[in-house]
């Protein structure tokens, strides 16, 4: 009860909520996340984020609990700059569920690269569709944060992917460089991201959610 109100769930709600024995609620949820991030309990934080990804999936836990979460947290920050250690806990949490998550039958060559711009150093939310794909049976490999456009380039050819996704956190990271590299490749060049400016620049396609990402790769949310 206490890590509820901690989180800023009201005392009343939190006495209901624990006297209804309910469990898993999206509010719930958030509130036991923030709660251990805030204490700098990693554990408890992966435990309760493994447990989502486990009975609700990738997407949901994604959408519905590690978002609201970092939203928190993030107005932690703007009352205390020096909080970045609590986002860095809950950061590192999400990482550590989604390499857990259960995984489908995915076999056979990768059929999607996942790389950041070569300036870009936040690979989170890639890992976020890495897990996603994975859940799906979708073979799909993680290169991860600052890739290089030669380095990319030369993956494409050796695996032979069909599809690239080229995240971009910031405006300051969204260069096109890797996109003009893989021009002459067959694979598609799928730019995701809010740094990417409205569109899929010399992109094929741009992807804004999770969920997007999904339906364009596999046809499913």
């Amino acid at each position: 009860m206490r890590d509820l109100i901690a989180s800023g769930v009201l005392p009343s709600d939190a006495a209901l909520t624990l006297a209804s024995g309910r469990q898993d609620a999206p509010s719930e949820l958030v509130a036991e996340v923030v709660a251990a991030a805030r204490a700098l309990d990693s554990g408890r934080c992966c435990a309760v984020l493994g447990r989502s990804v486990a009975e609700h999936g990738v997407v949901w836990t994604w959408d519905r609990l590690r978002r609201p979460a970092l939203r928190t947290v993030d107005a932690d920050q703007r009352t205390d700059p020096d909080r970045v250690d609590i986002e860095h806990a809950l950061s590192w949490s999400v990482s550590v569920a989604l390499h857990r998550a259960p995984r489908g039958g995915e076999a056979g060559p990768p059929s999607v690269l996942l790389a950041c711009t070569e300036p870009e150093l936040h690979a989170l939310p890639l890992e976020a569709l890495a897990a996603a794909l994975a859940e799906r049976g979708c073979p799909a490999r993680m290169l991860g944060a600052a890739t290089p456009a030669r380095g990319l380039v030369r993956a494409v050819a050796a695996t032979r992917a069909e599809s690239v996704v080229l995240w971009s956190q910031t405006a300051a990271t969204a260069e096109d460089a890797a996109l003009r590299e893989l021009g002459s490749a067959r694979a598609r060049r799928i730019t995701a991201g809010p740094g990417w400016p409205g569109g899929p620049r010399q992109g094929d396609a741009h992807v804004t959610s999770l969920g997007g990402a999904l339906e364009l790769l596999t046809g499913q949310r």
